[in-house]
Order: C-alpha cells, then structure tokens, then sequence
C-alpha cells in the first residue's frame, strides 16, 4: 500500500480542495476554513499552523522594518505629541 503524502486524504471534496489530494487556492473565507479544519489530518493541522506562525513572523518583521525606519513622520510625532498632552483622555475620532 502507498504511503499518504501530508496532503493526500480521502476522496471527499470540501471548500478547500477541488479533487482527491489537492488543495486549491481561491477565495475561502476563515469561517470556511475554520469549518474544514477538523477534517484535515495532524500533519496537515500542523503544516497550516506552521505556515501561519511563518506568515506571522513576516509581519512582526515588517513591523518591526517599519518602527526602526529613520524616515520623518511630522504628522505622526504632532499626534503622539498632542495625545501625550491629553493625558488619559479618550482619543477623539474626529481628530484621527
């Protein structure tokens, strides 16, 4: 008997995929996802989980790129300059 590959599973089509052992990318919303995750096996659980920590890490990355980027932000410094001033005071929507 063939070994199943990390993506093969059982002939059953779901939202994620479009036949037997592959997965198709096309709009699927979270709910949809969310919904098709039982079904996956642990391999697969844990290949999106890995995949989501990777996608995670890219963006605390390019956060990070963005916070250290010695580019002036006039506007930005004058707003964190005016909130500090207010003190505790709620922000007011109209000055965002």
């Amino acid at each position: 008997m063939k070994p199943q590959s990390a993506v093969a599973r059982s002939s059953a089509i779901s939202a994620l995929t479009n036949r037997r052992e592959q997965i198709i990318i096309s709009t699927v919303s979270a709910s949809e996802i969310i919904k098709e995750l039982p079904k996956l096996s642990e391999a697969e659980r844990r290949a999106i989980l890995d995949k989501l920590r990777e996608l995670a890490q890219q963006d605390d990355e390019r956060w990070e790129q963005l916070l250290n980027d010695p580019q002036p932000r006039p506007k930005l410094e004058a707003f964190l300059r005016e909130s500090a001033a207010e003190g505790e005071l709620p922000l007011d929507p109209s000055r965002l």
